[in-house]
């Protein structure tokens, strides 16, 4: 009977952490999906055309990003969750925008993002990362957790 206990128990245990890490990386996708939009946004409104460069500017500064779950709760098929991204400064990340705005179309393939990116940092000298905080709502959608809400 202990042991039907035991085994109960630590199947249970197994479910909840199951869930916290499934709620966990729905989460982290979830805030690093909304940063990658609002880039889209702001780097489509200023840099016309330049489709590619746009796209890798966006990846680039997605993967310079970092995002941690600053507080989780999980009500039944409910869940609340506050993220942190940690990603380039804004004062960075204007300067980069405003260089491919004015970029010449034809040397559009030869520019690398990451390397301007680099000497922007040491230009400006700015703090090493900005802080942007996400609340989500997440709801157990057959067996998977989705963000429902911003």
């Amino acid at each position: 009977m202990k042991t039907y206990l035991l085994v109960l128990g630590l199947l249970l245990a197994l479910v909840g952490c199951s869930d916290e890490s499934k709620v966990k990386d729905a989460s982290i996708e979830g805030a690093k999906e909304r940063y990658q939009t609002q880039l889209r946004e702001e780097i489509g409104k200023a840099v016309t055309g330049k489709a590619n460069l746009q796209k890798i500017a966006v990846k680039t500064l997605v993967d310079k990003s970092d995002v941690e779950i600053q507080r989780q709760e999980i009500t039944g098929e409910e869940a609340h969750v506050v993220a942190a991204l940690k990603t380039v400064p804004t004062k960075e990340r204007e300067a980069l925008i405003d260089i491919m705005a004015k970029l010449d179309e034809k040397k559009e393939a030869t520019f690398n993002v990451s390397n301007a990116l680099n000497l922007i940092h040491q230009q400006v000298q700015a703090e090493g990362f900005e802080l942007i905080v996400y609340k989500m709502k997440l709801q157990k959608q057959d067996g998977t957790w989705k963000v429902t809400s911003p």
